[in-house]
């Protein structure tokens, strides 16, 4: 939880966490912050995360690859 809080930080008020475009660093986090996001765990709210994790999950690749 303490490391989804720094990643939340990191990208709050941002689209994308580097160069503020789509780079390997989003393509790499996206499918490890998801099952952290999903996992059943009583944990705080995370805005920023959760937006960039909302805008990622929106796009074609990422359902094709995710399933969703």
């Amino acid at each position: 939880v303490a490391n989804l809080a720094v990643l939340d930080r990191h990208v709050s008020g941002k689209k994308f966490f580097a160069l503020g475009k789509l780079t390997v660093a989003d393509i790499a986090l996206a499918p490890i912050v998801k099952r952290c996001l999903d996992f059943p765990l009583d944990r705080p709210s995370f805005v920023g995360l959760e937006a960039w994790m909302a805008g990622i999950a929106e796009r074609p690749a990422f359902k094709t690859a995710t399933g969703g």
